[in-house]
């Protein structure tokens, strides 16, 4: 084989590993938005908190990878059995790992961070 058409056969395949790691992703984020509904749906229906927040990569696409997980921060969780409550209910709703965060117990920056990059999905 000449050396032109290794490359061309070399570069067949990376283009295929590409298009197939893009298909995975796109269908892994499908899955972490669709878990994210179903858990903020539980969270909101059953503990009420004051707010809800999406952050993270579910809603910056282009940072979304292999090793993205669910983010949810919350405002107004009544006491530390409820939040690690949110937790076990949130982690047995996905295959996914969930990075639950209260804004009121984190460092001011992290939770202004979170207020300005991230979104209300529930709350006023």
């Amino acid at each position: 084989m000449t050396g032109e058409a290794e490359l061309r056969k070399m570069r067949a395949r990376l283009e295929r590993r590409v298009e197939d790691r893009q298909a995975l992703l796109a269908a892994r984020l499908r899955r972490a938005r669709a878990d994210f509904r179903i858990i903020v749906d539980h969270i909101w229906a059953t503990y009420r908190p004051r707010r809800i927040w999406q952050w993270g990569s579910l809603i910056h696409d282009a940072h979304f990878s292999e090793r993205s997980d669910i983010d949810i921060a919350l405002e107004g969780v009544a006491s530390p059995a409820e939040y690690f409550a949110i937790i076990a209910d949130a982690e047995a709703r996905t295959r996914l790992p969930v990075h639950v965060v209260e804004l009121d117990k984190l460092h001011p920056a992290f939770a202004d961070s979170i207020r300005t990059q991230g979104r209300i999905v529930r709350g006023d």
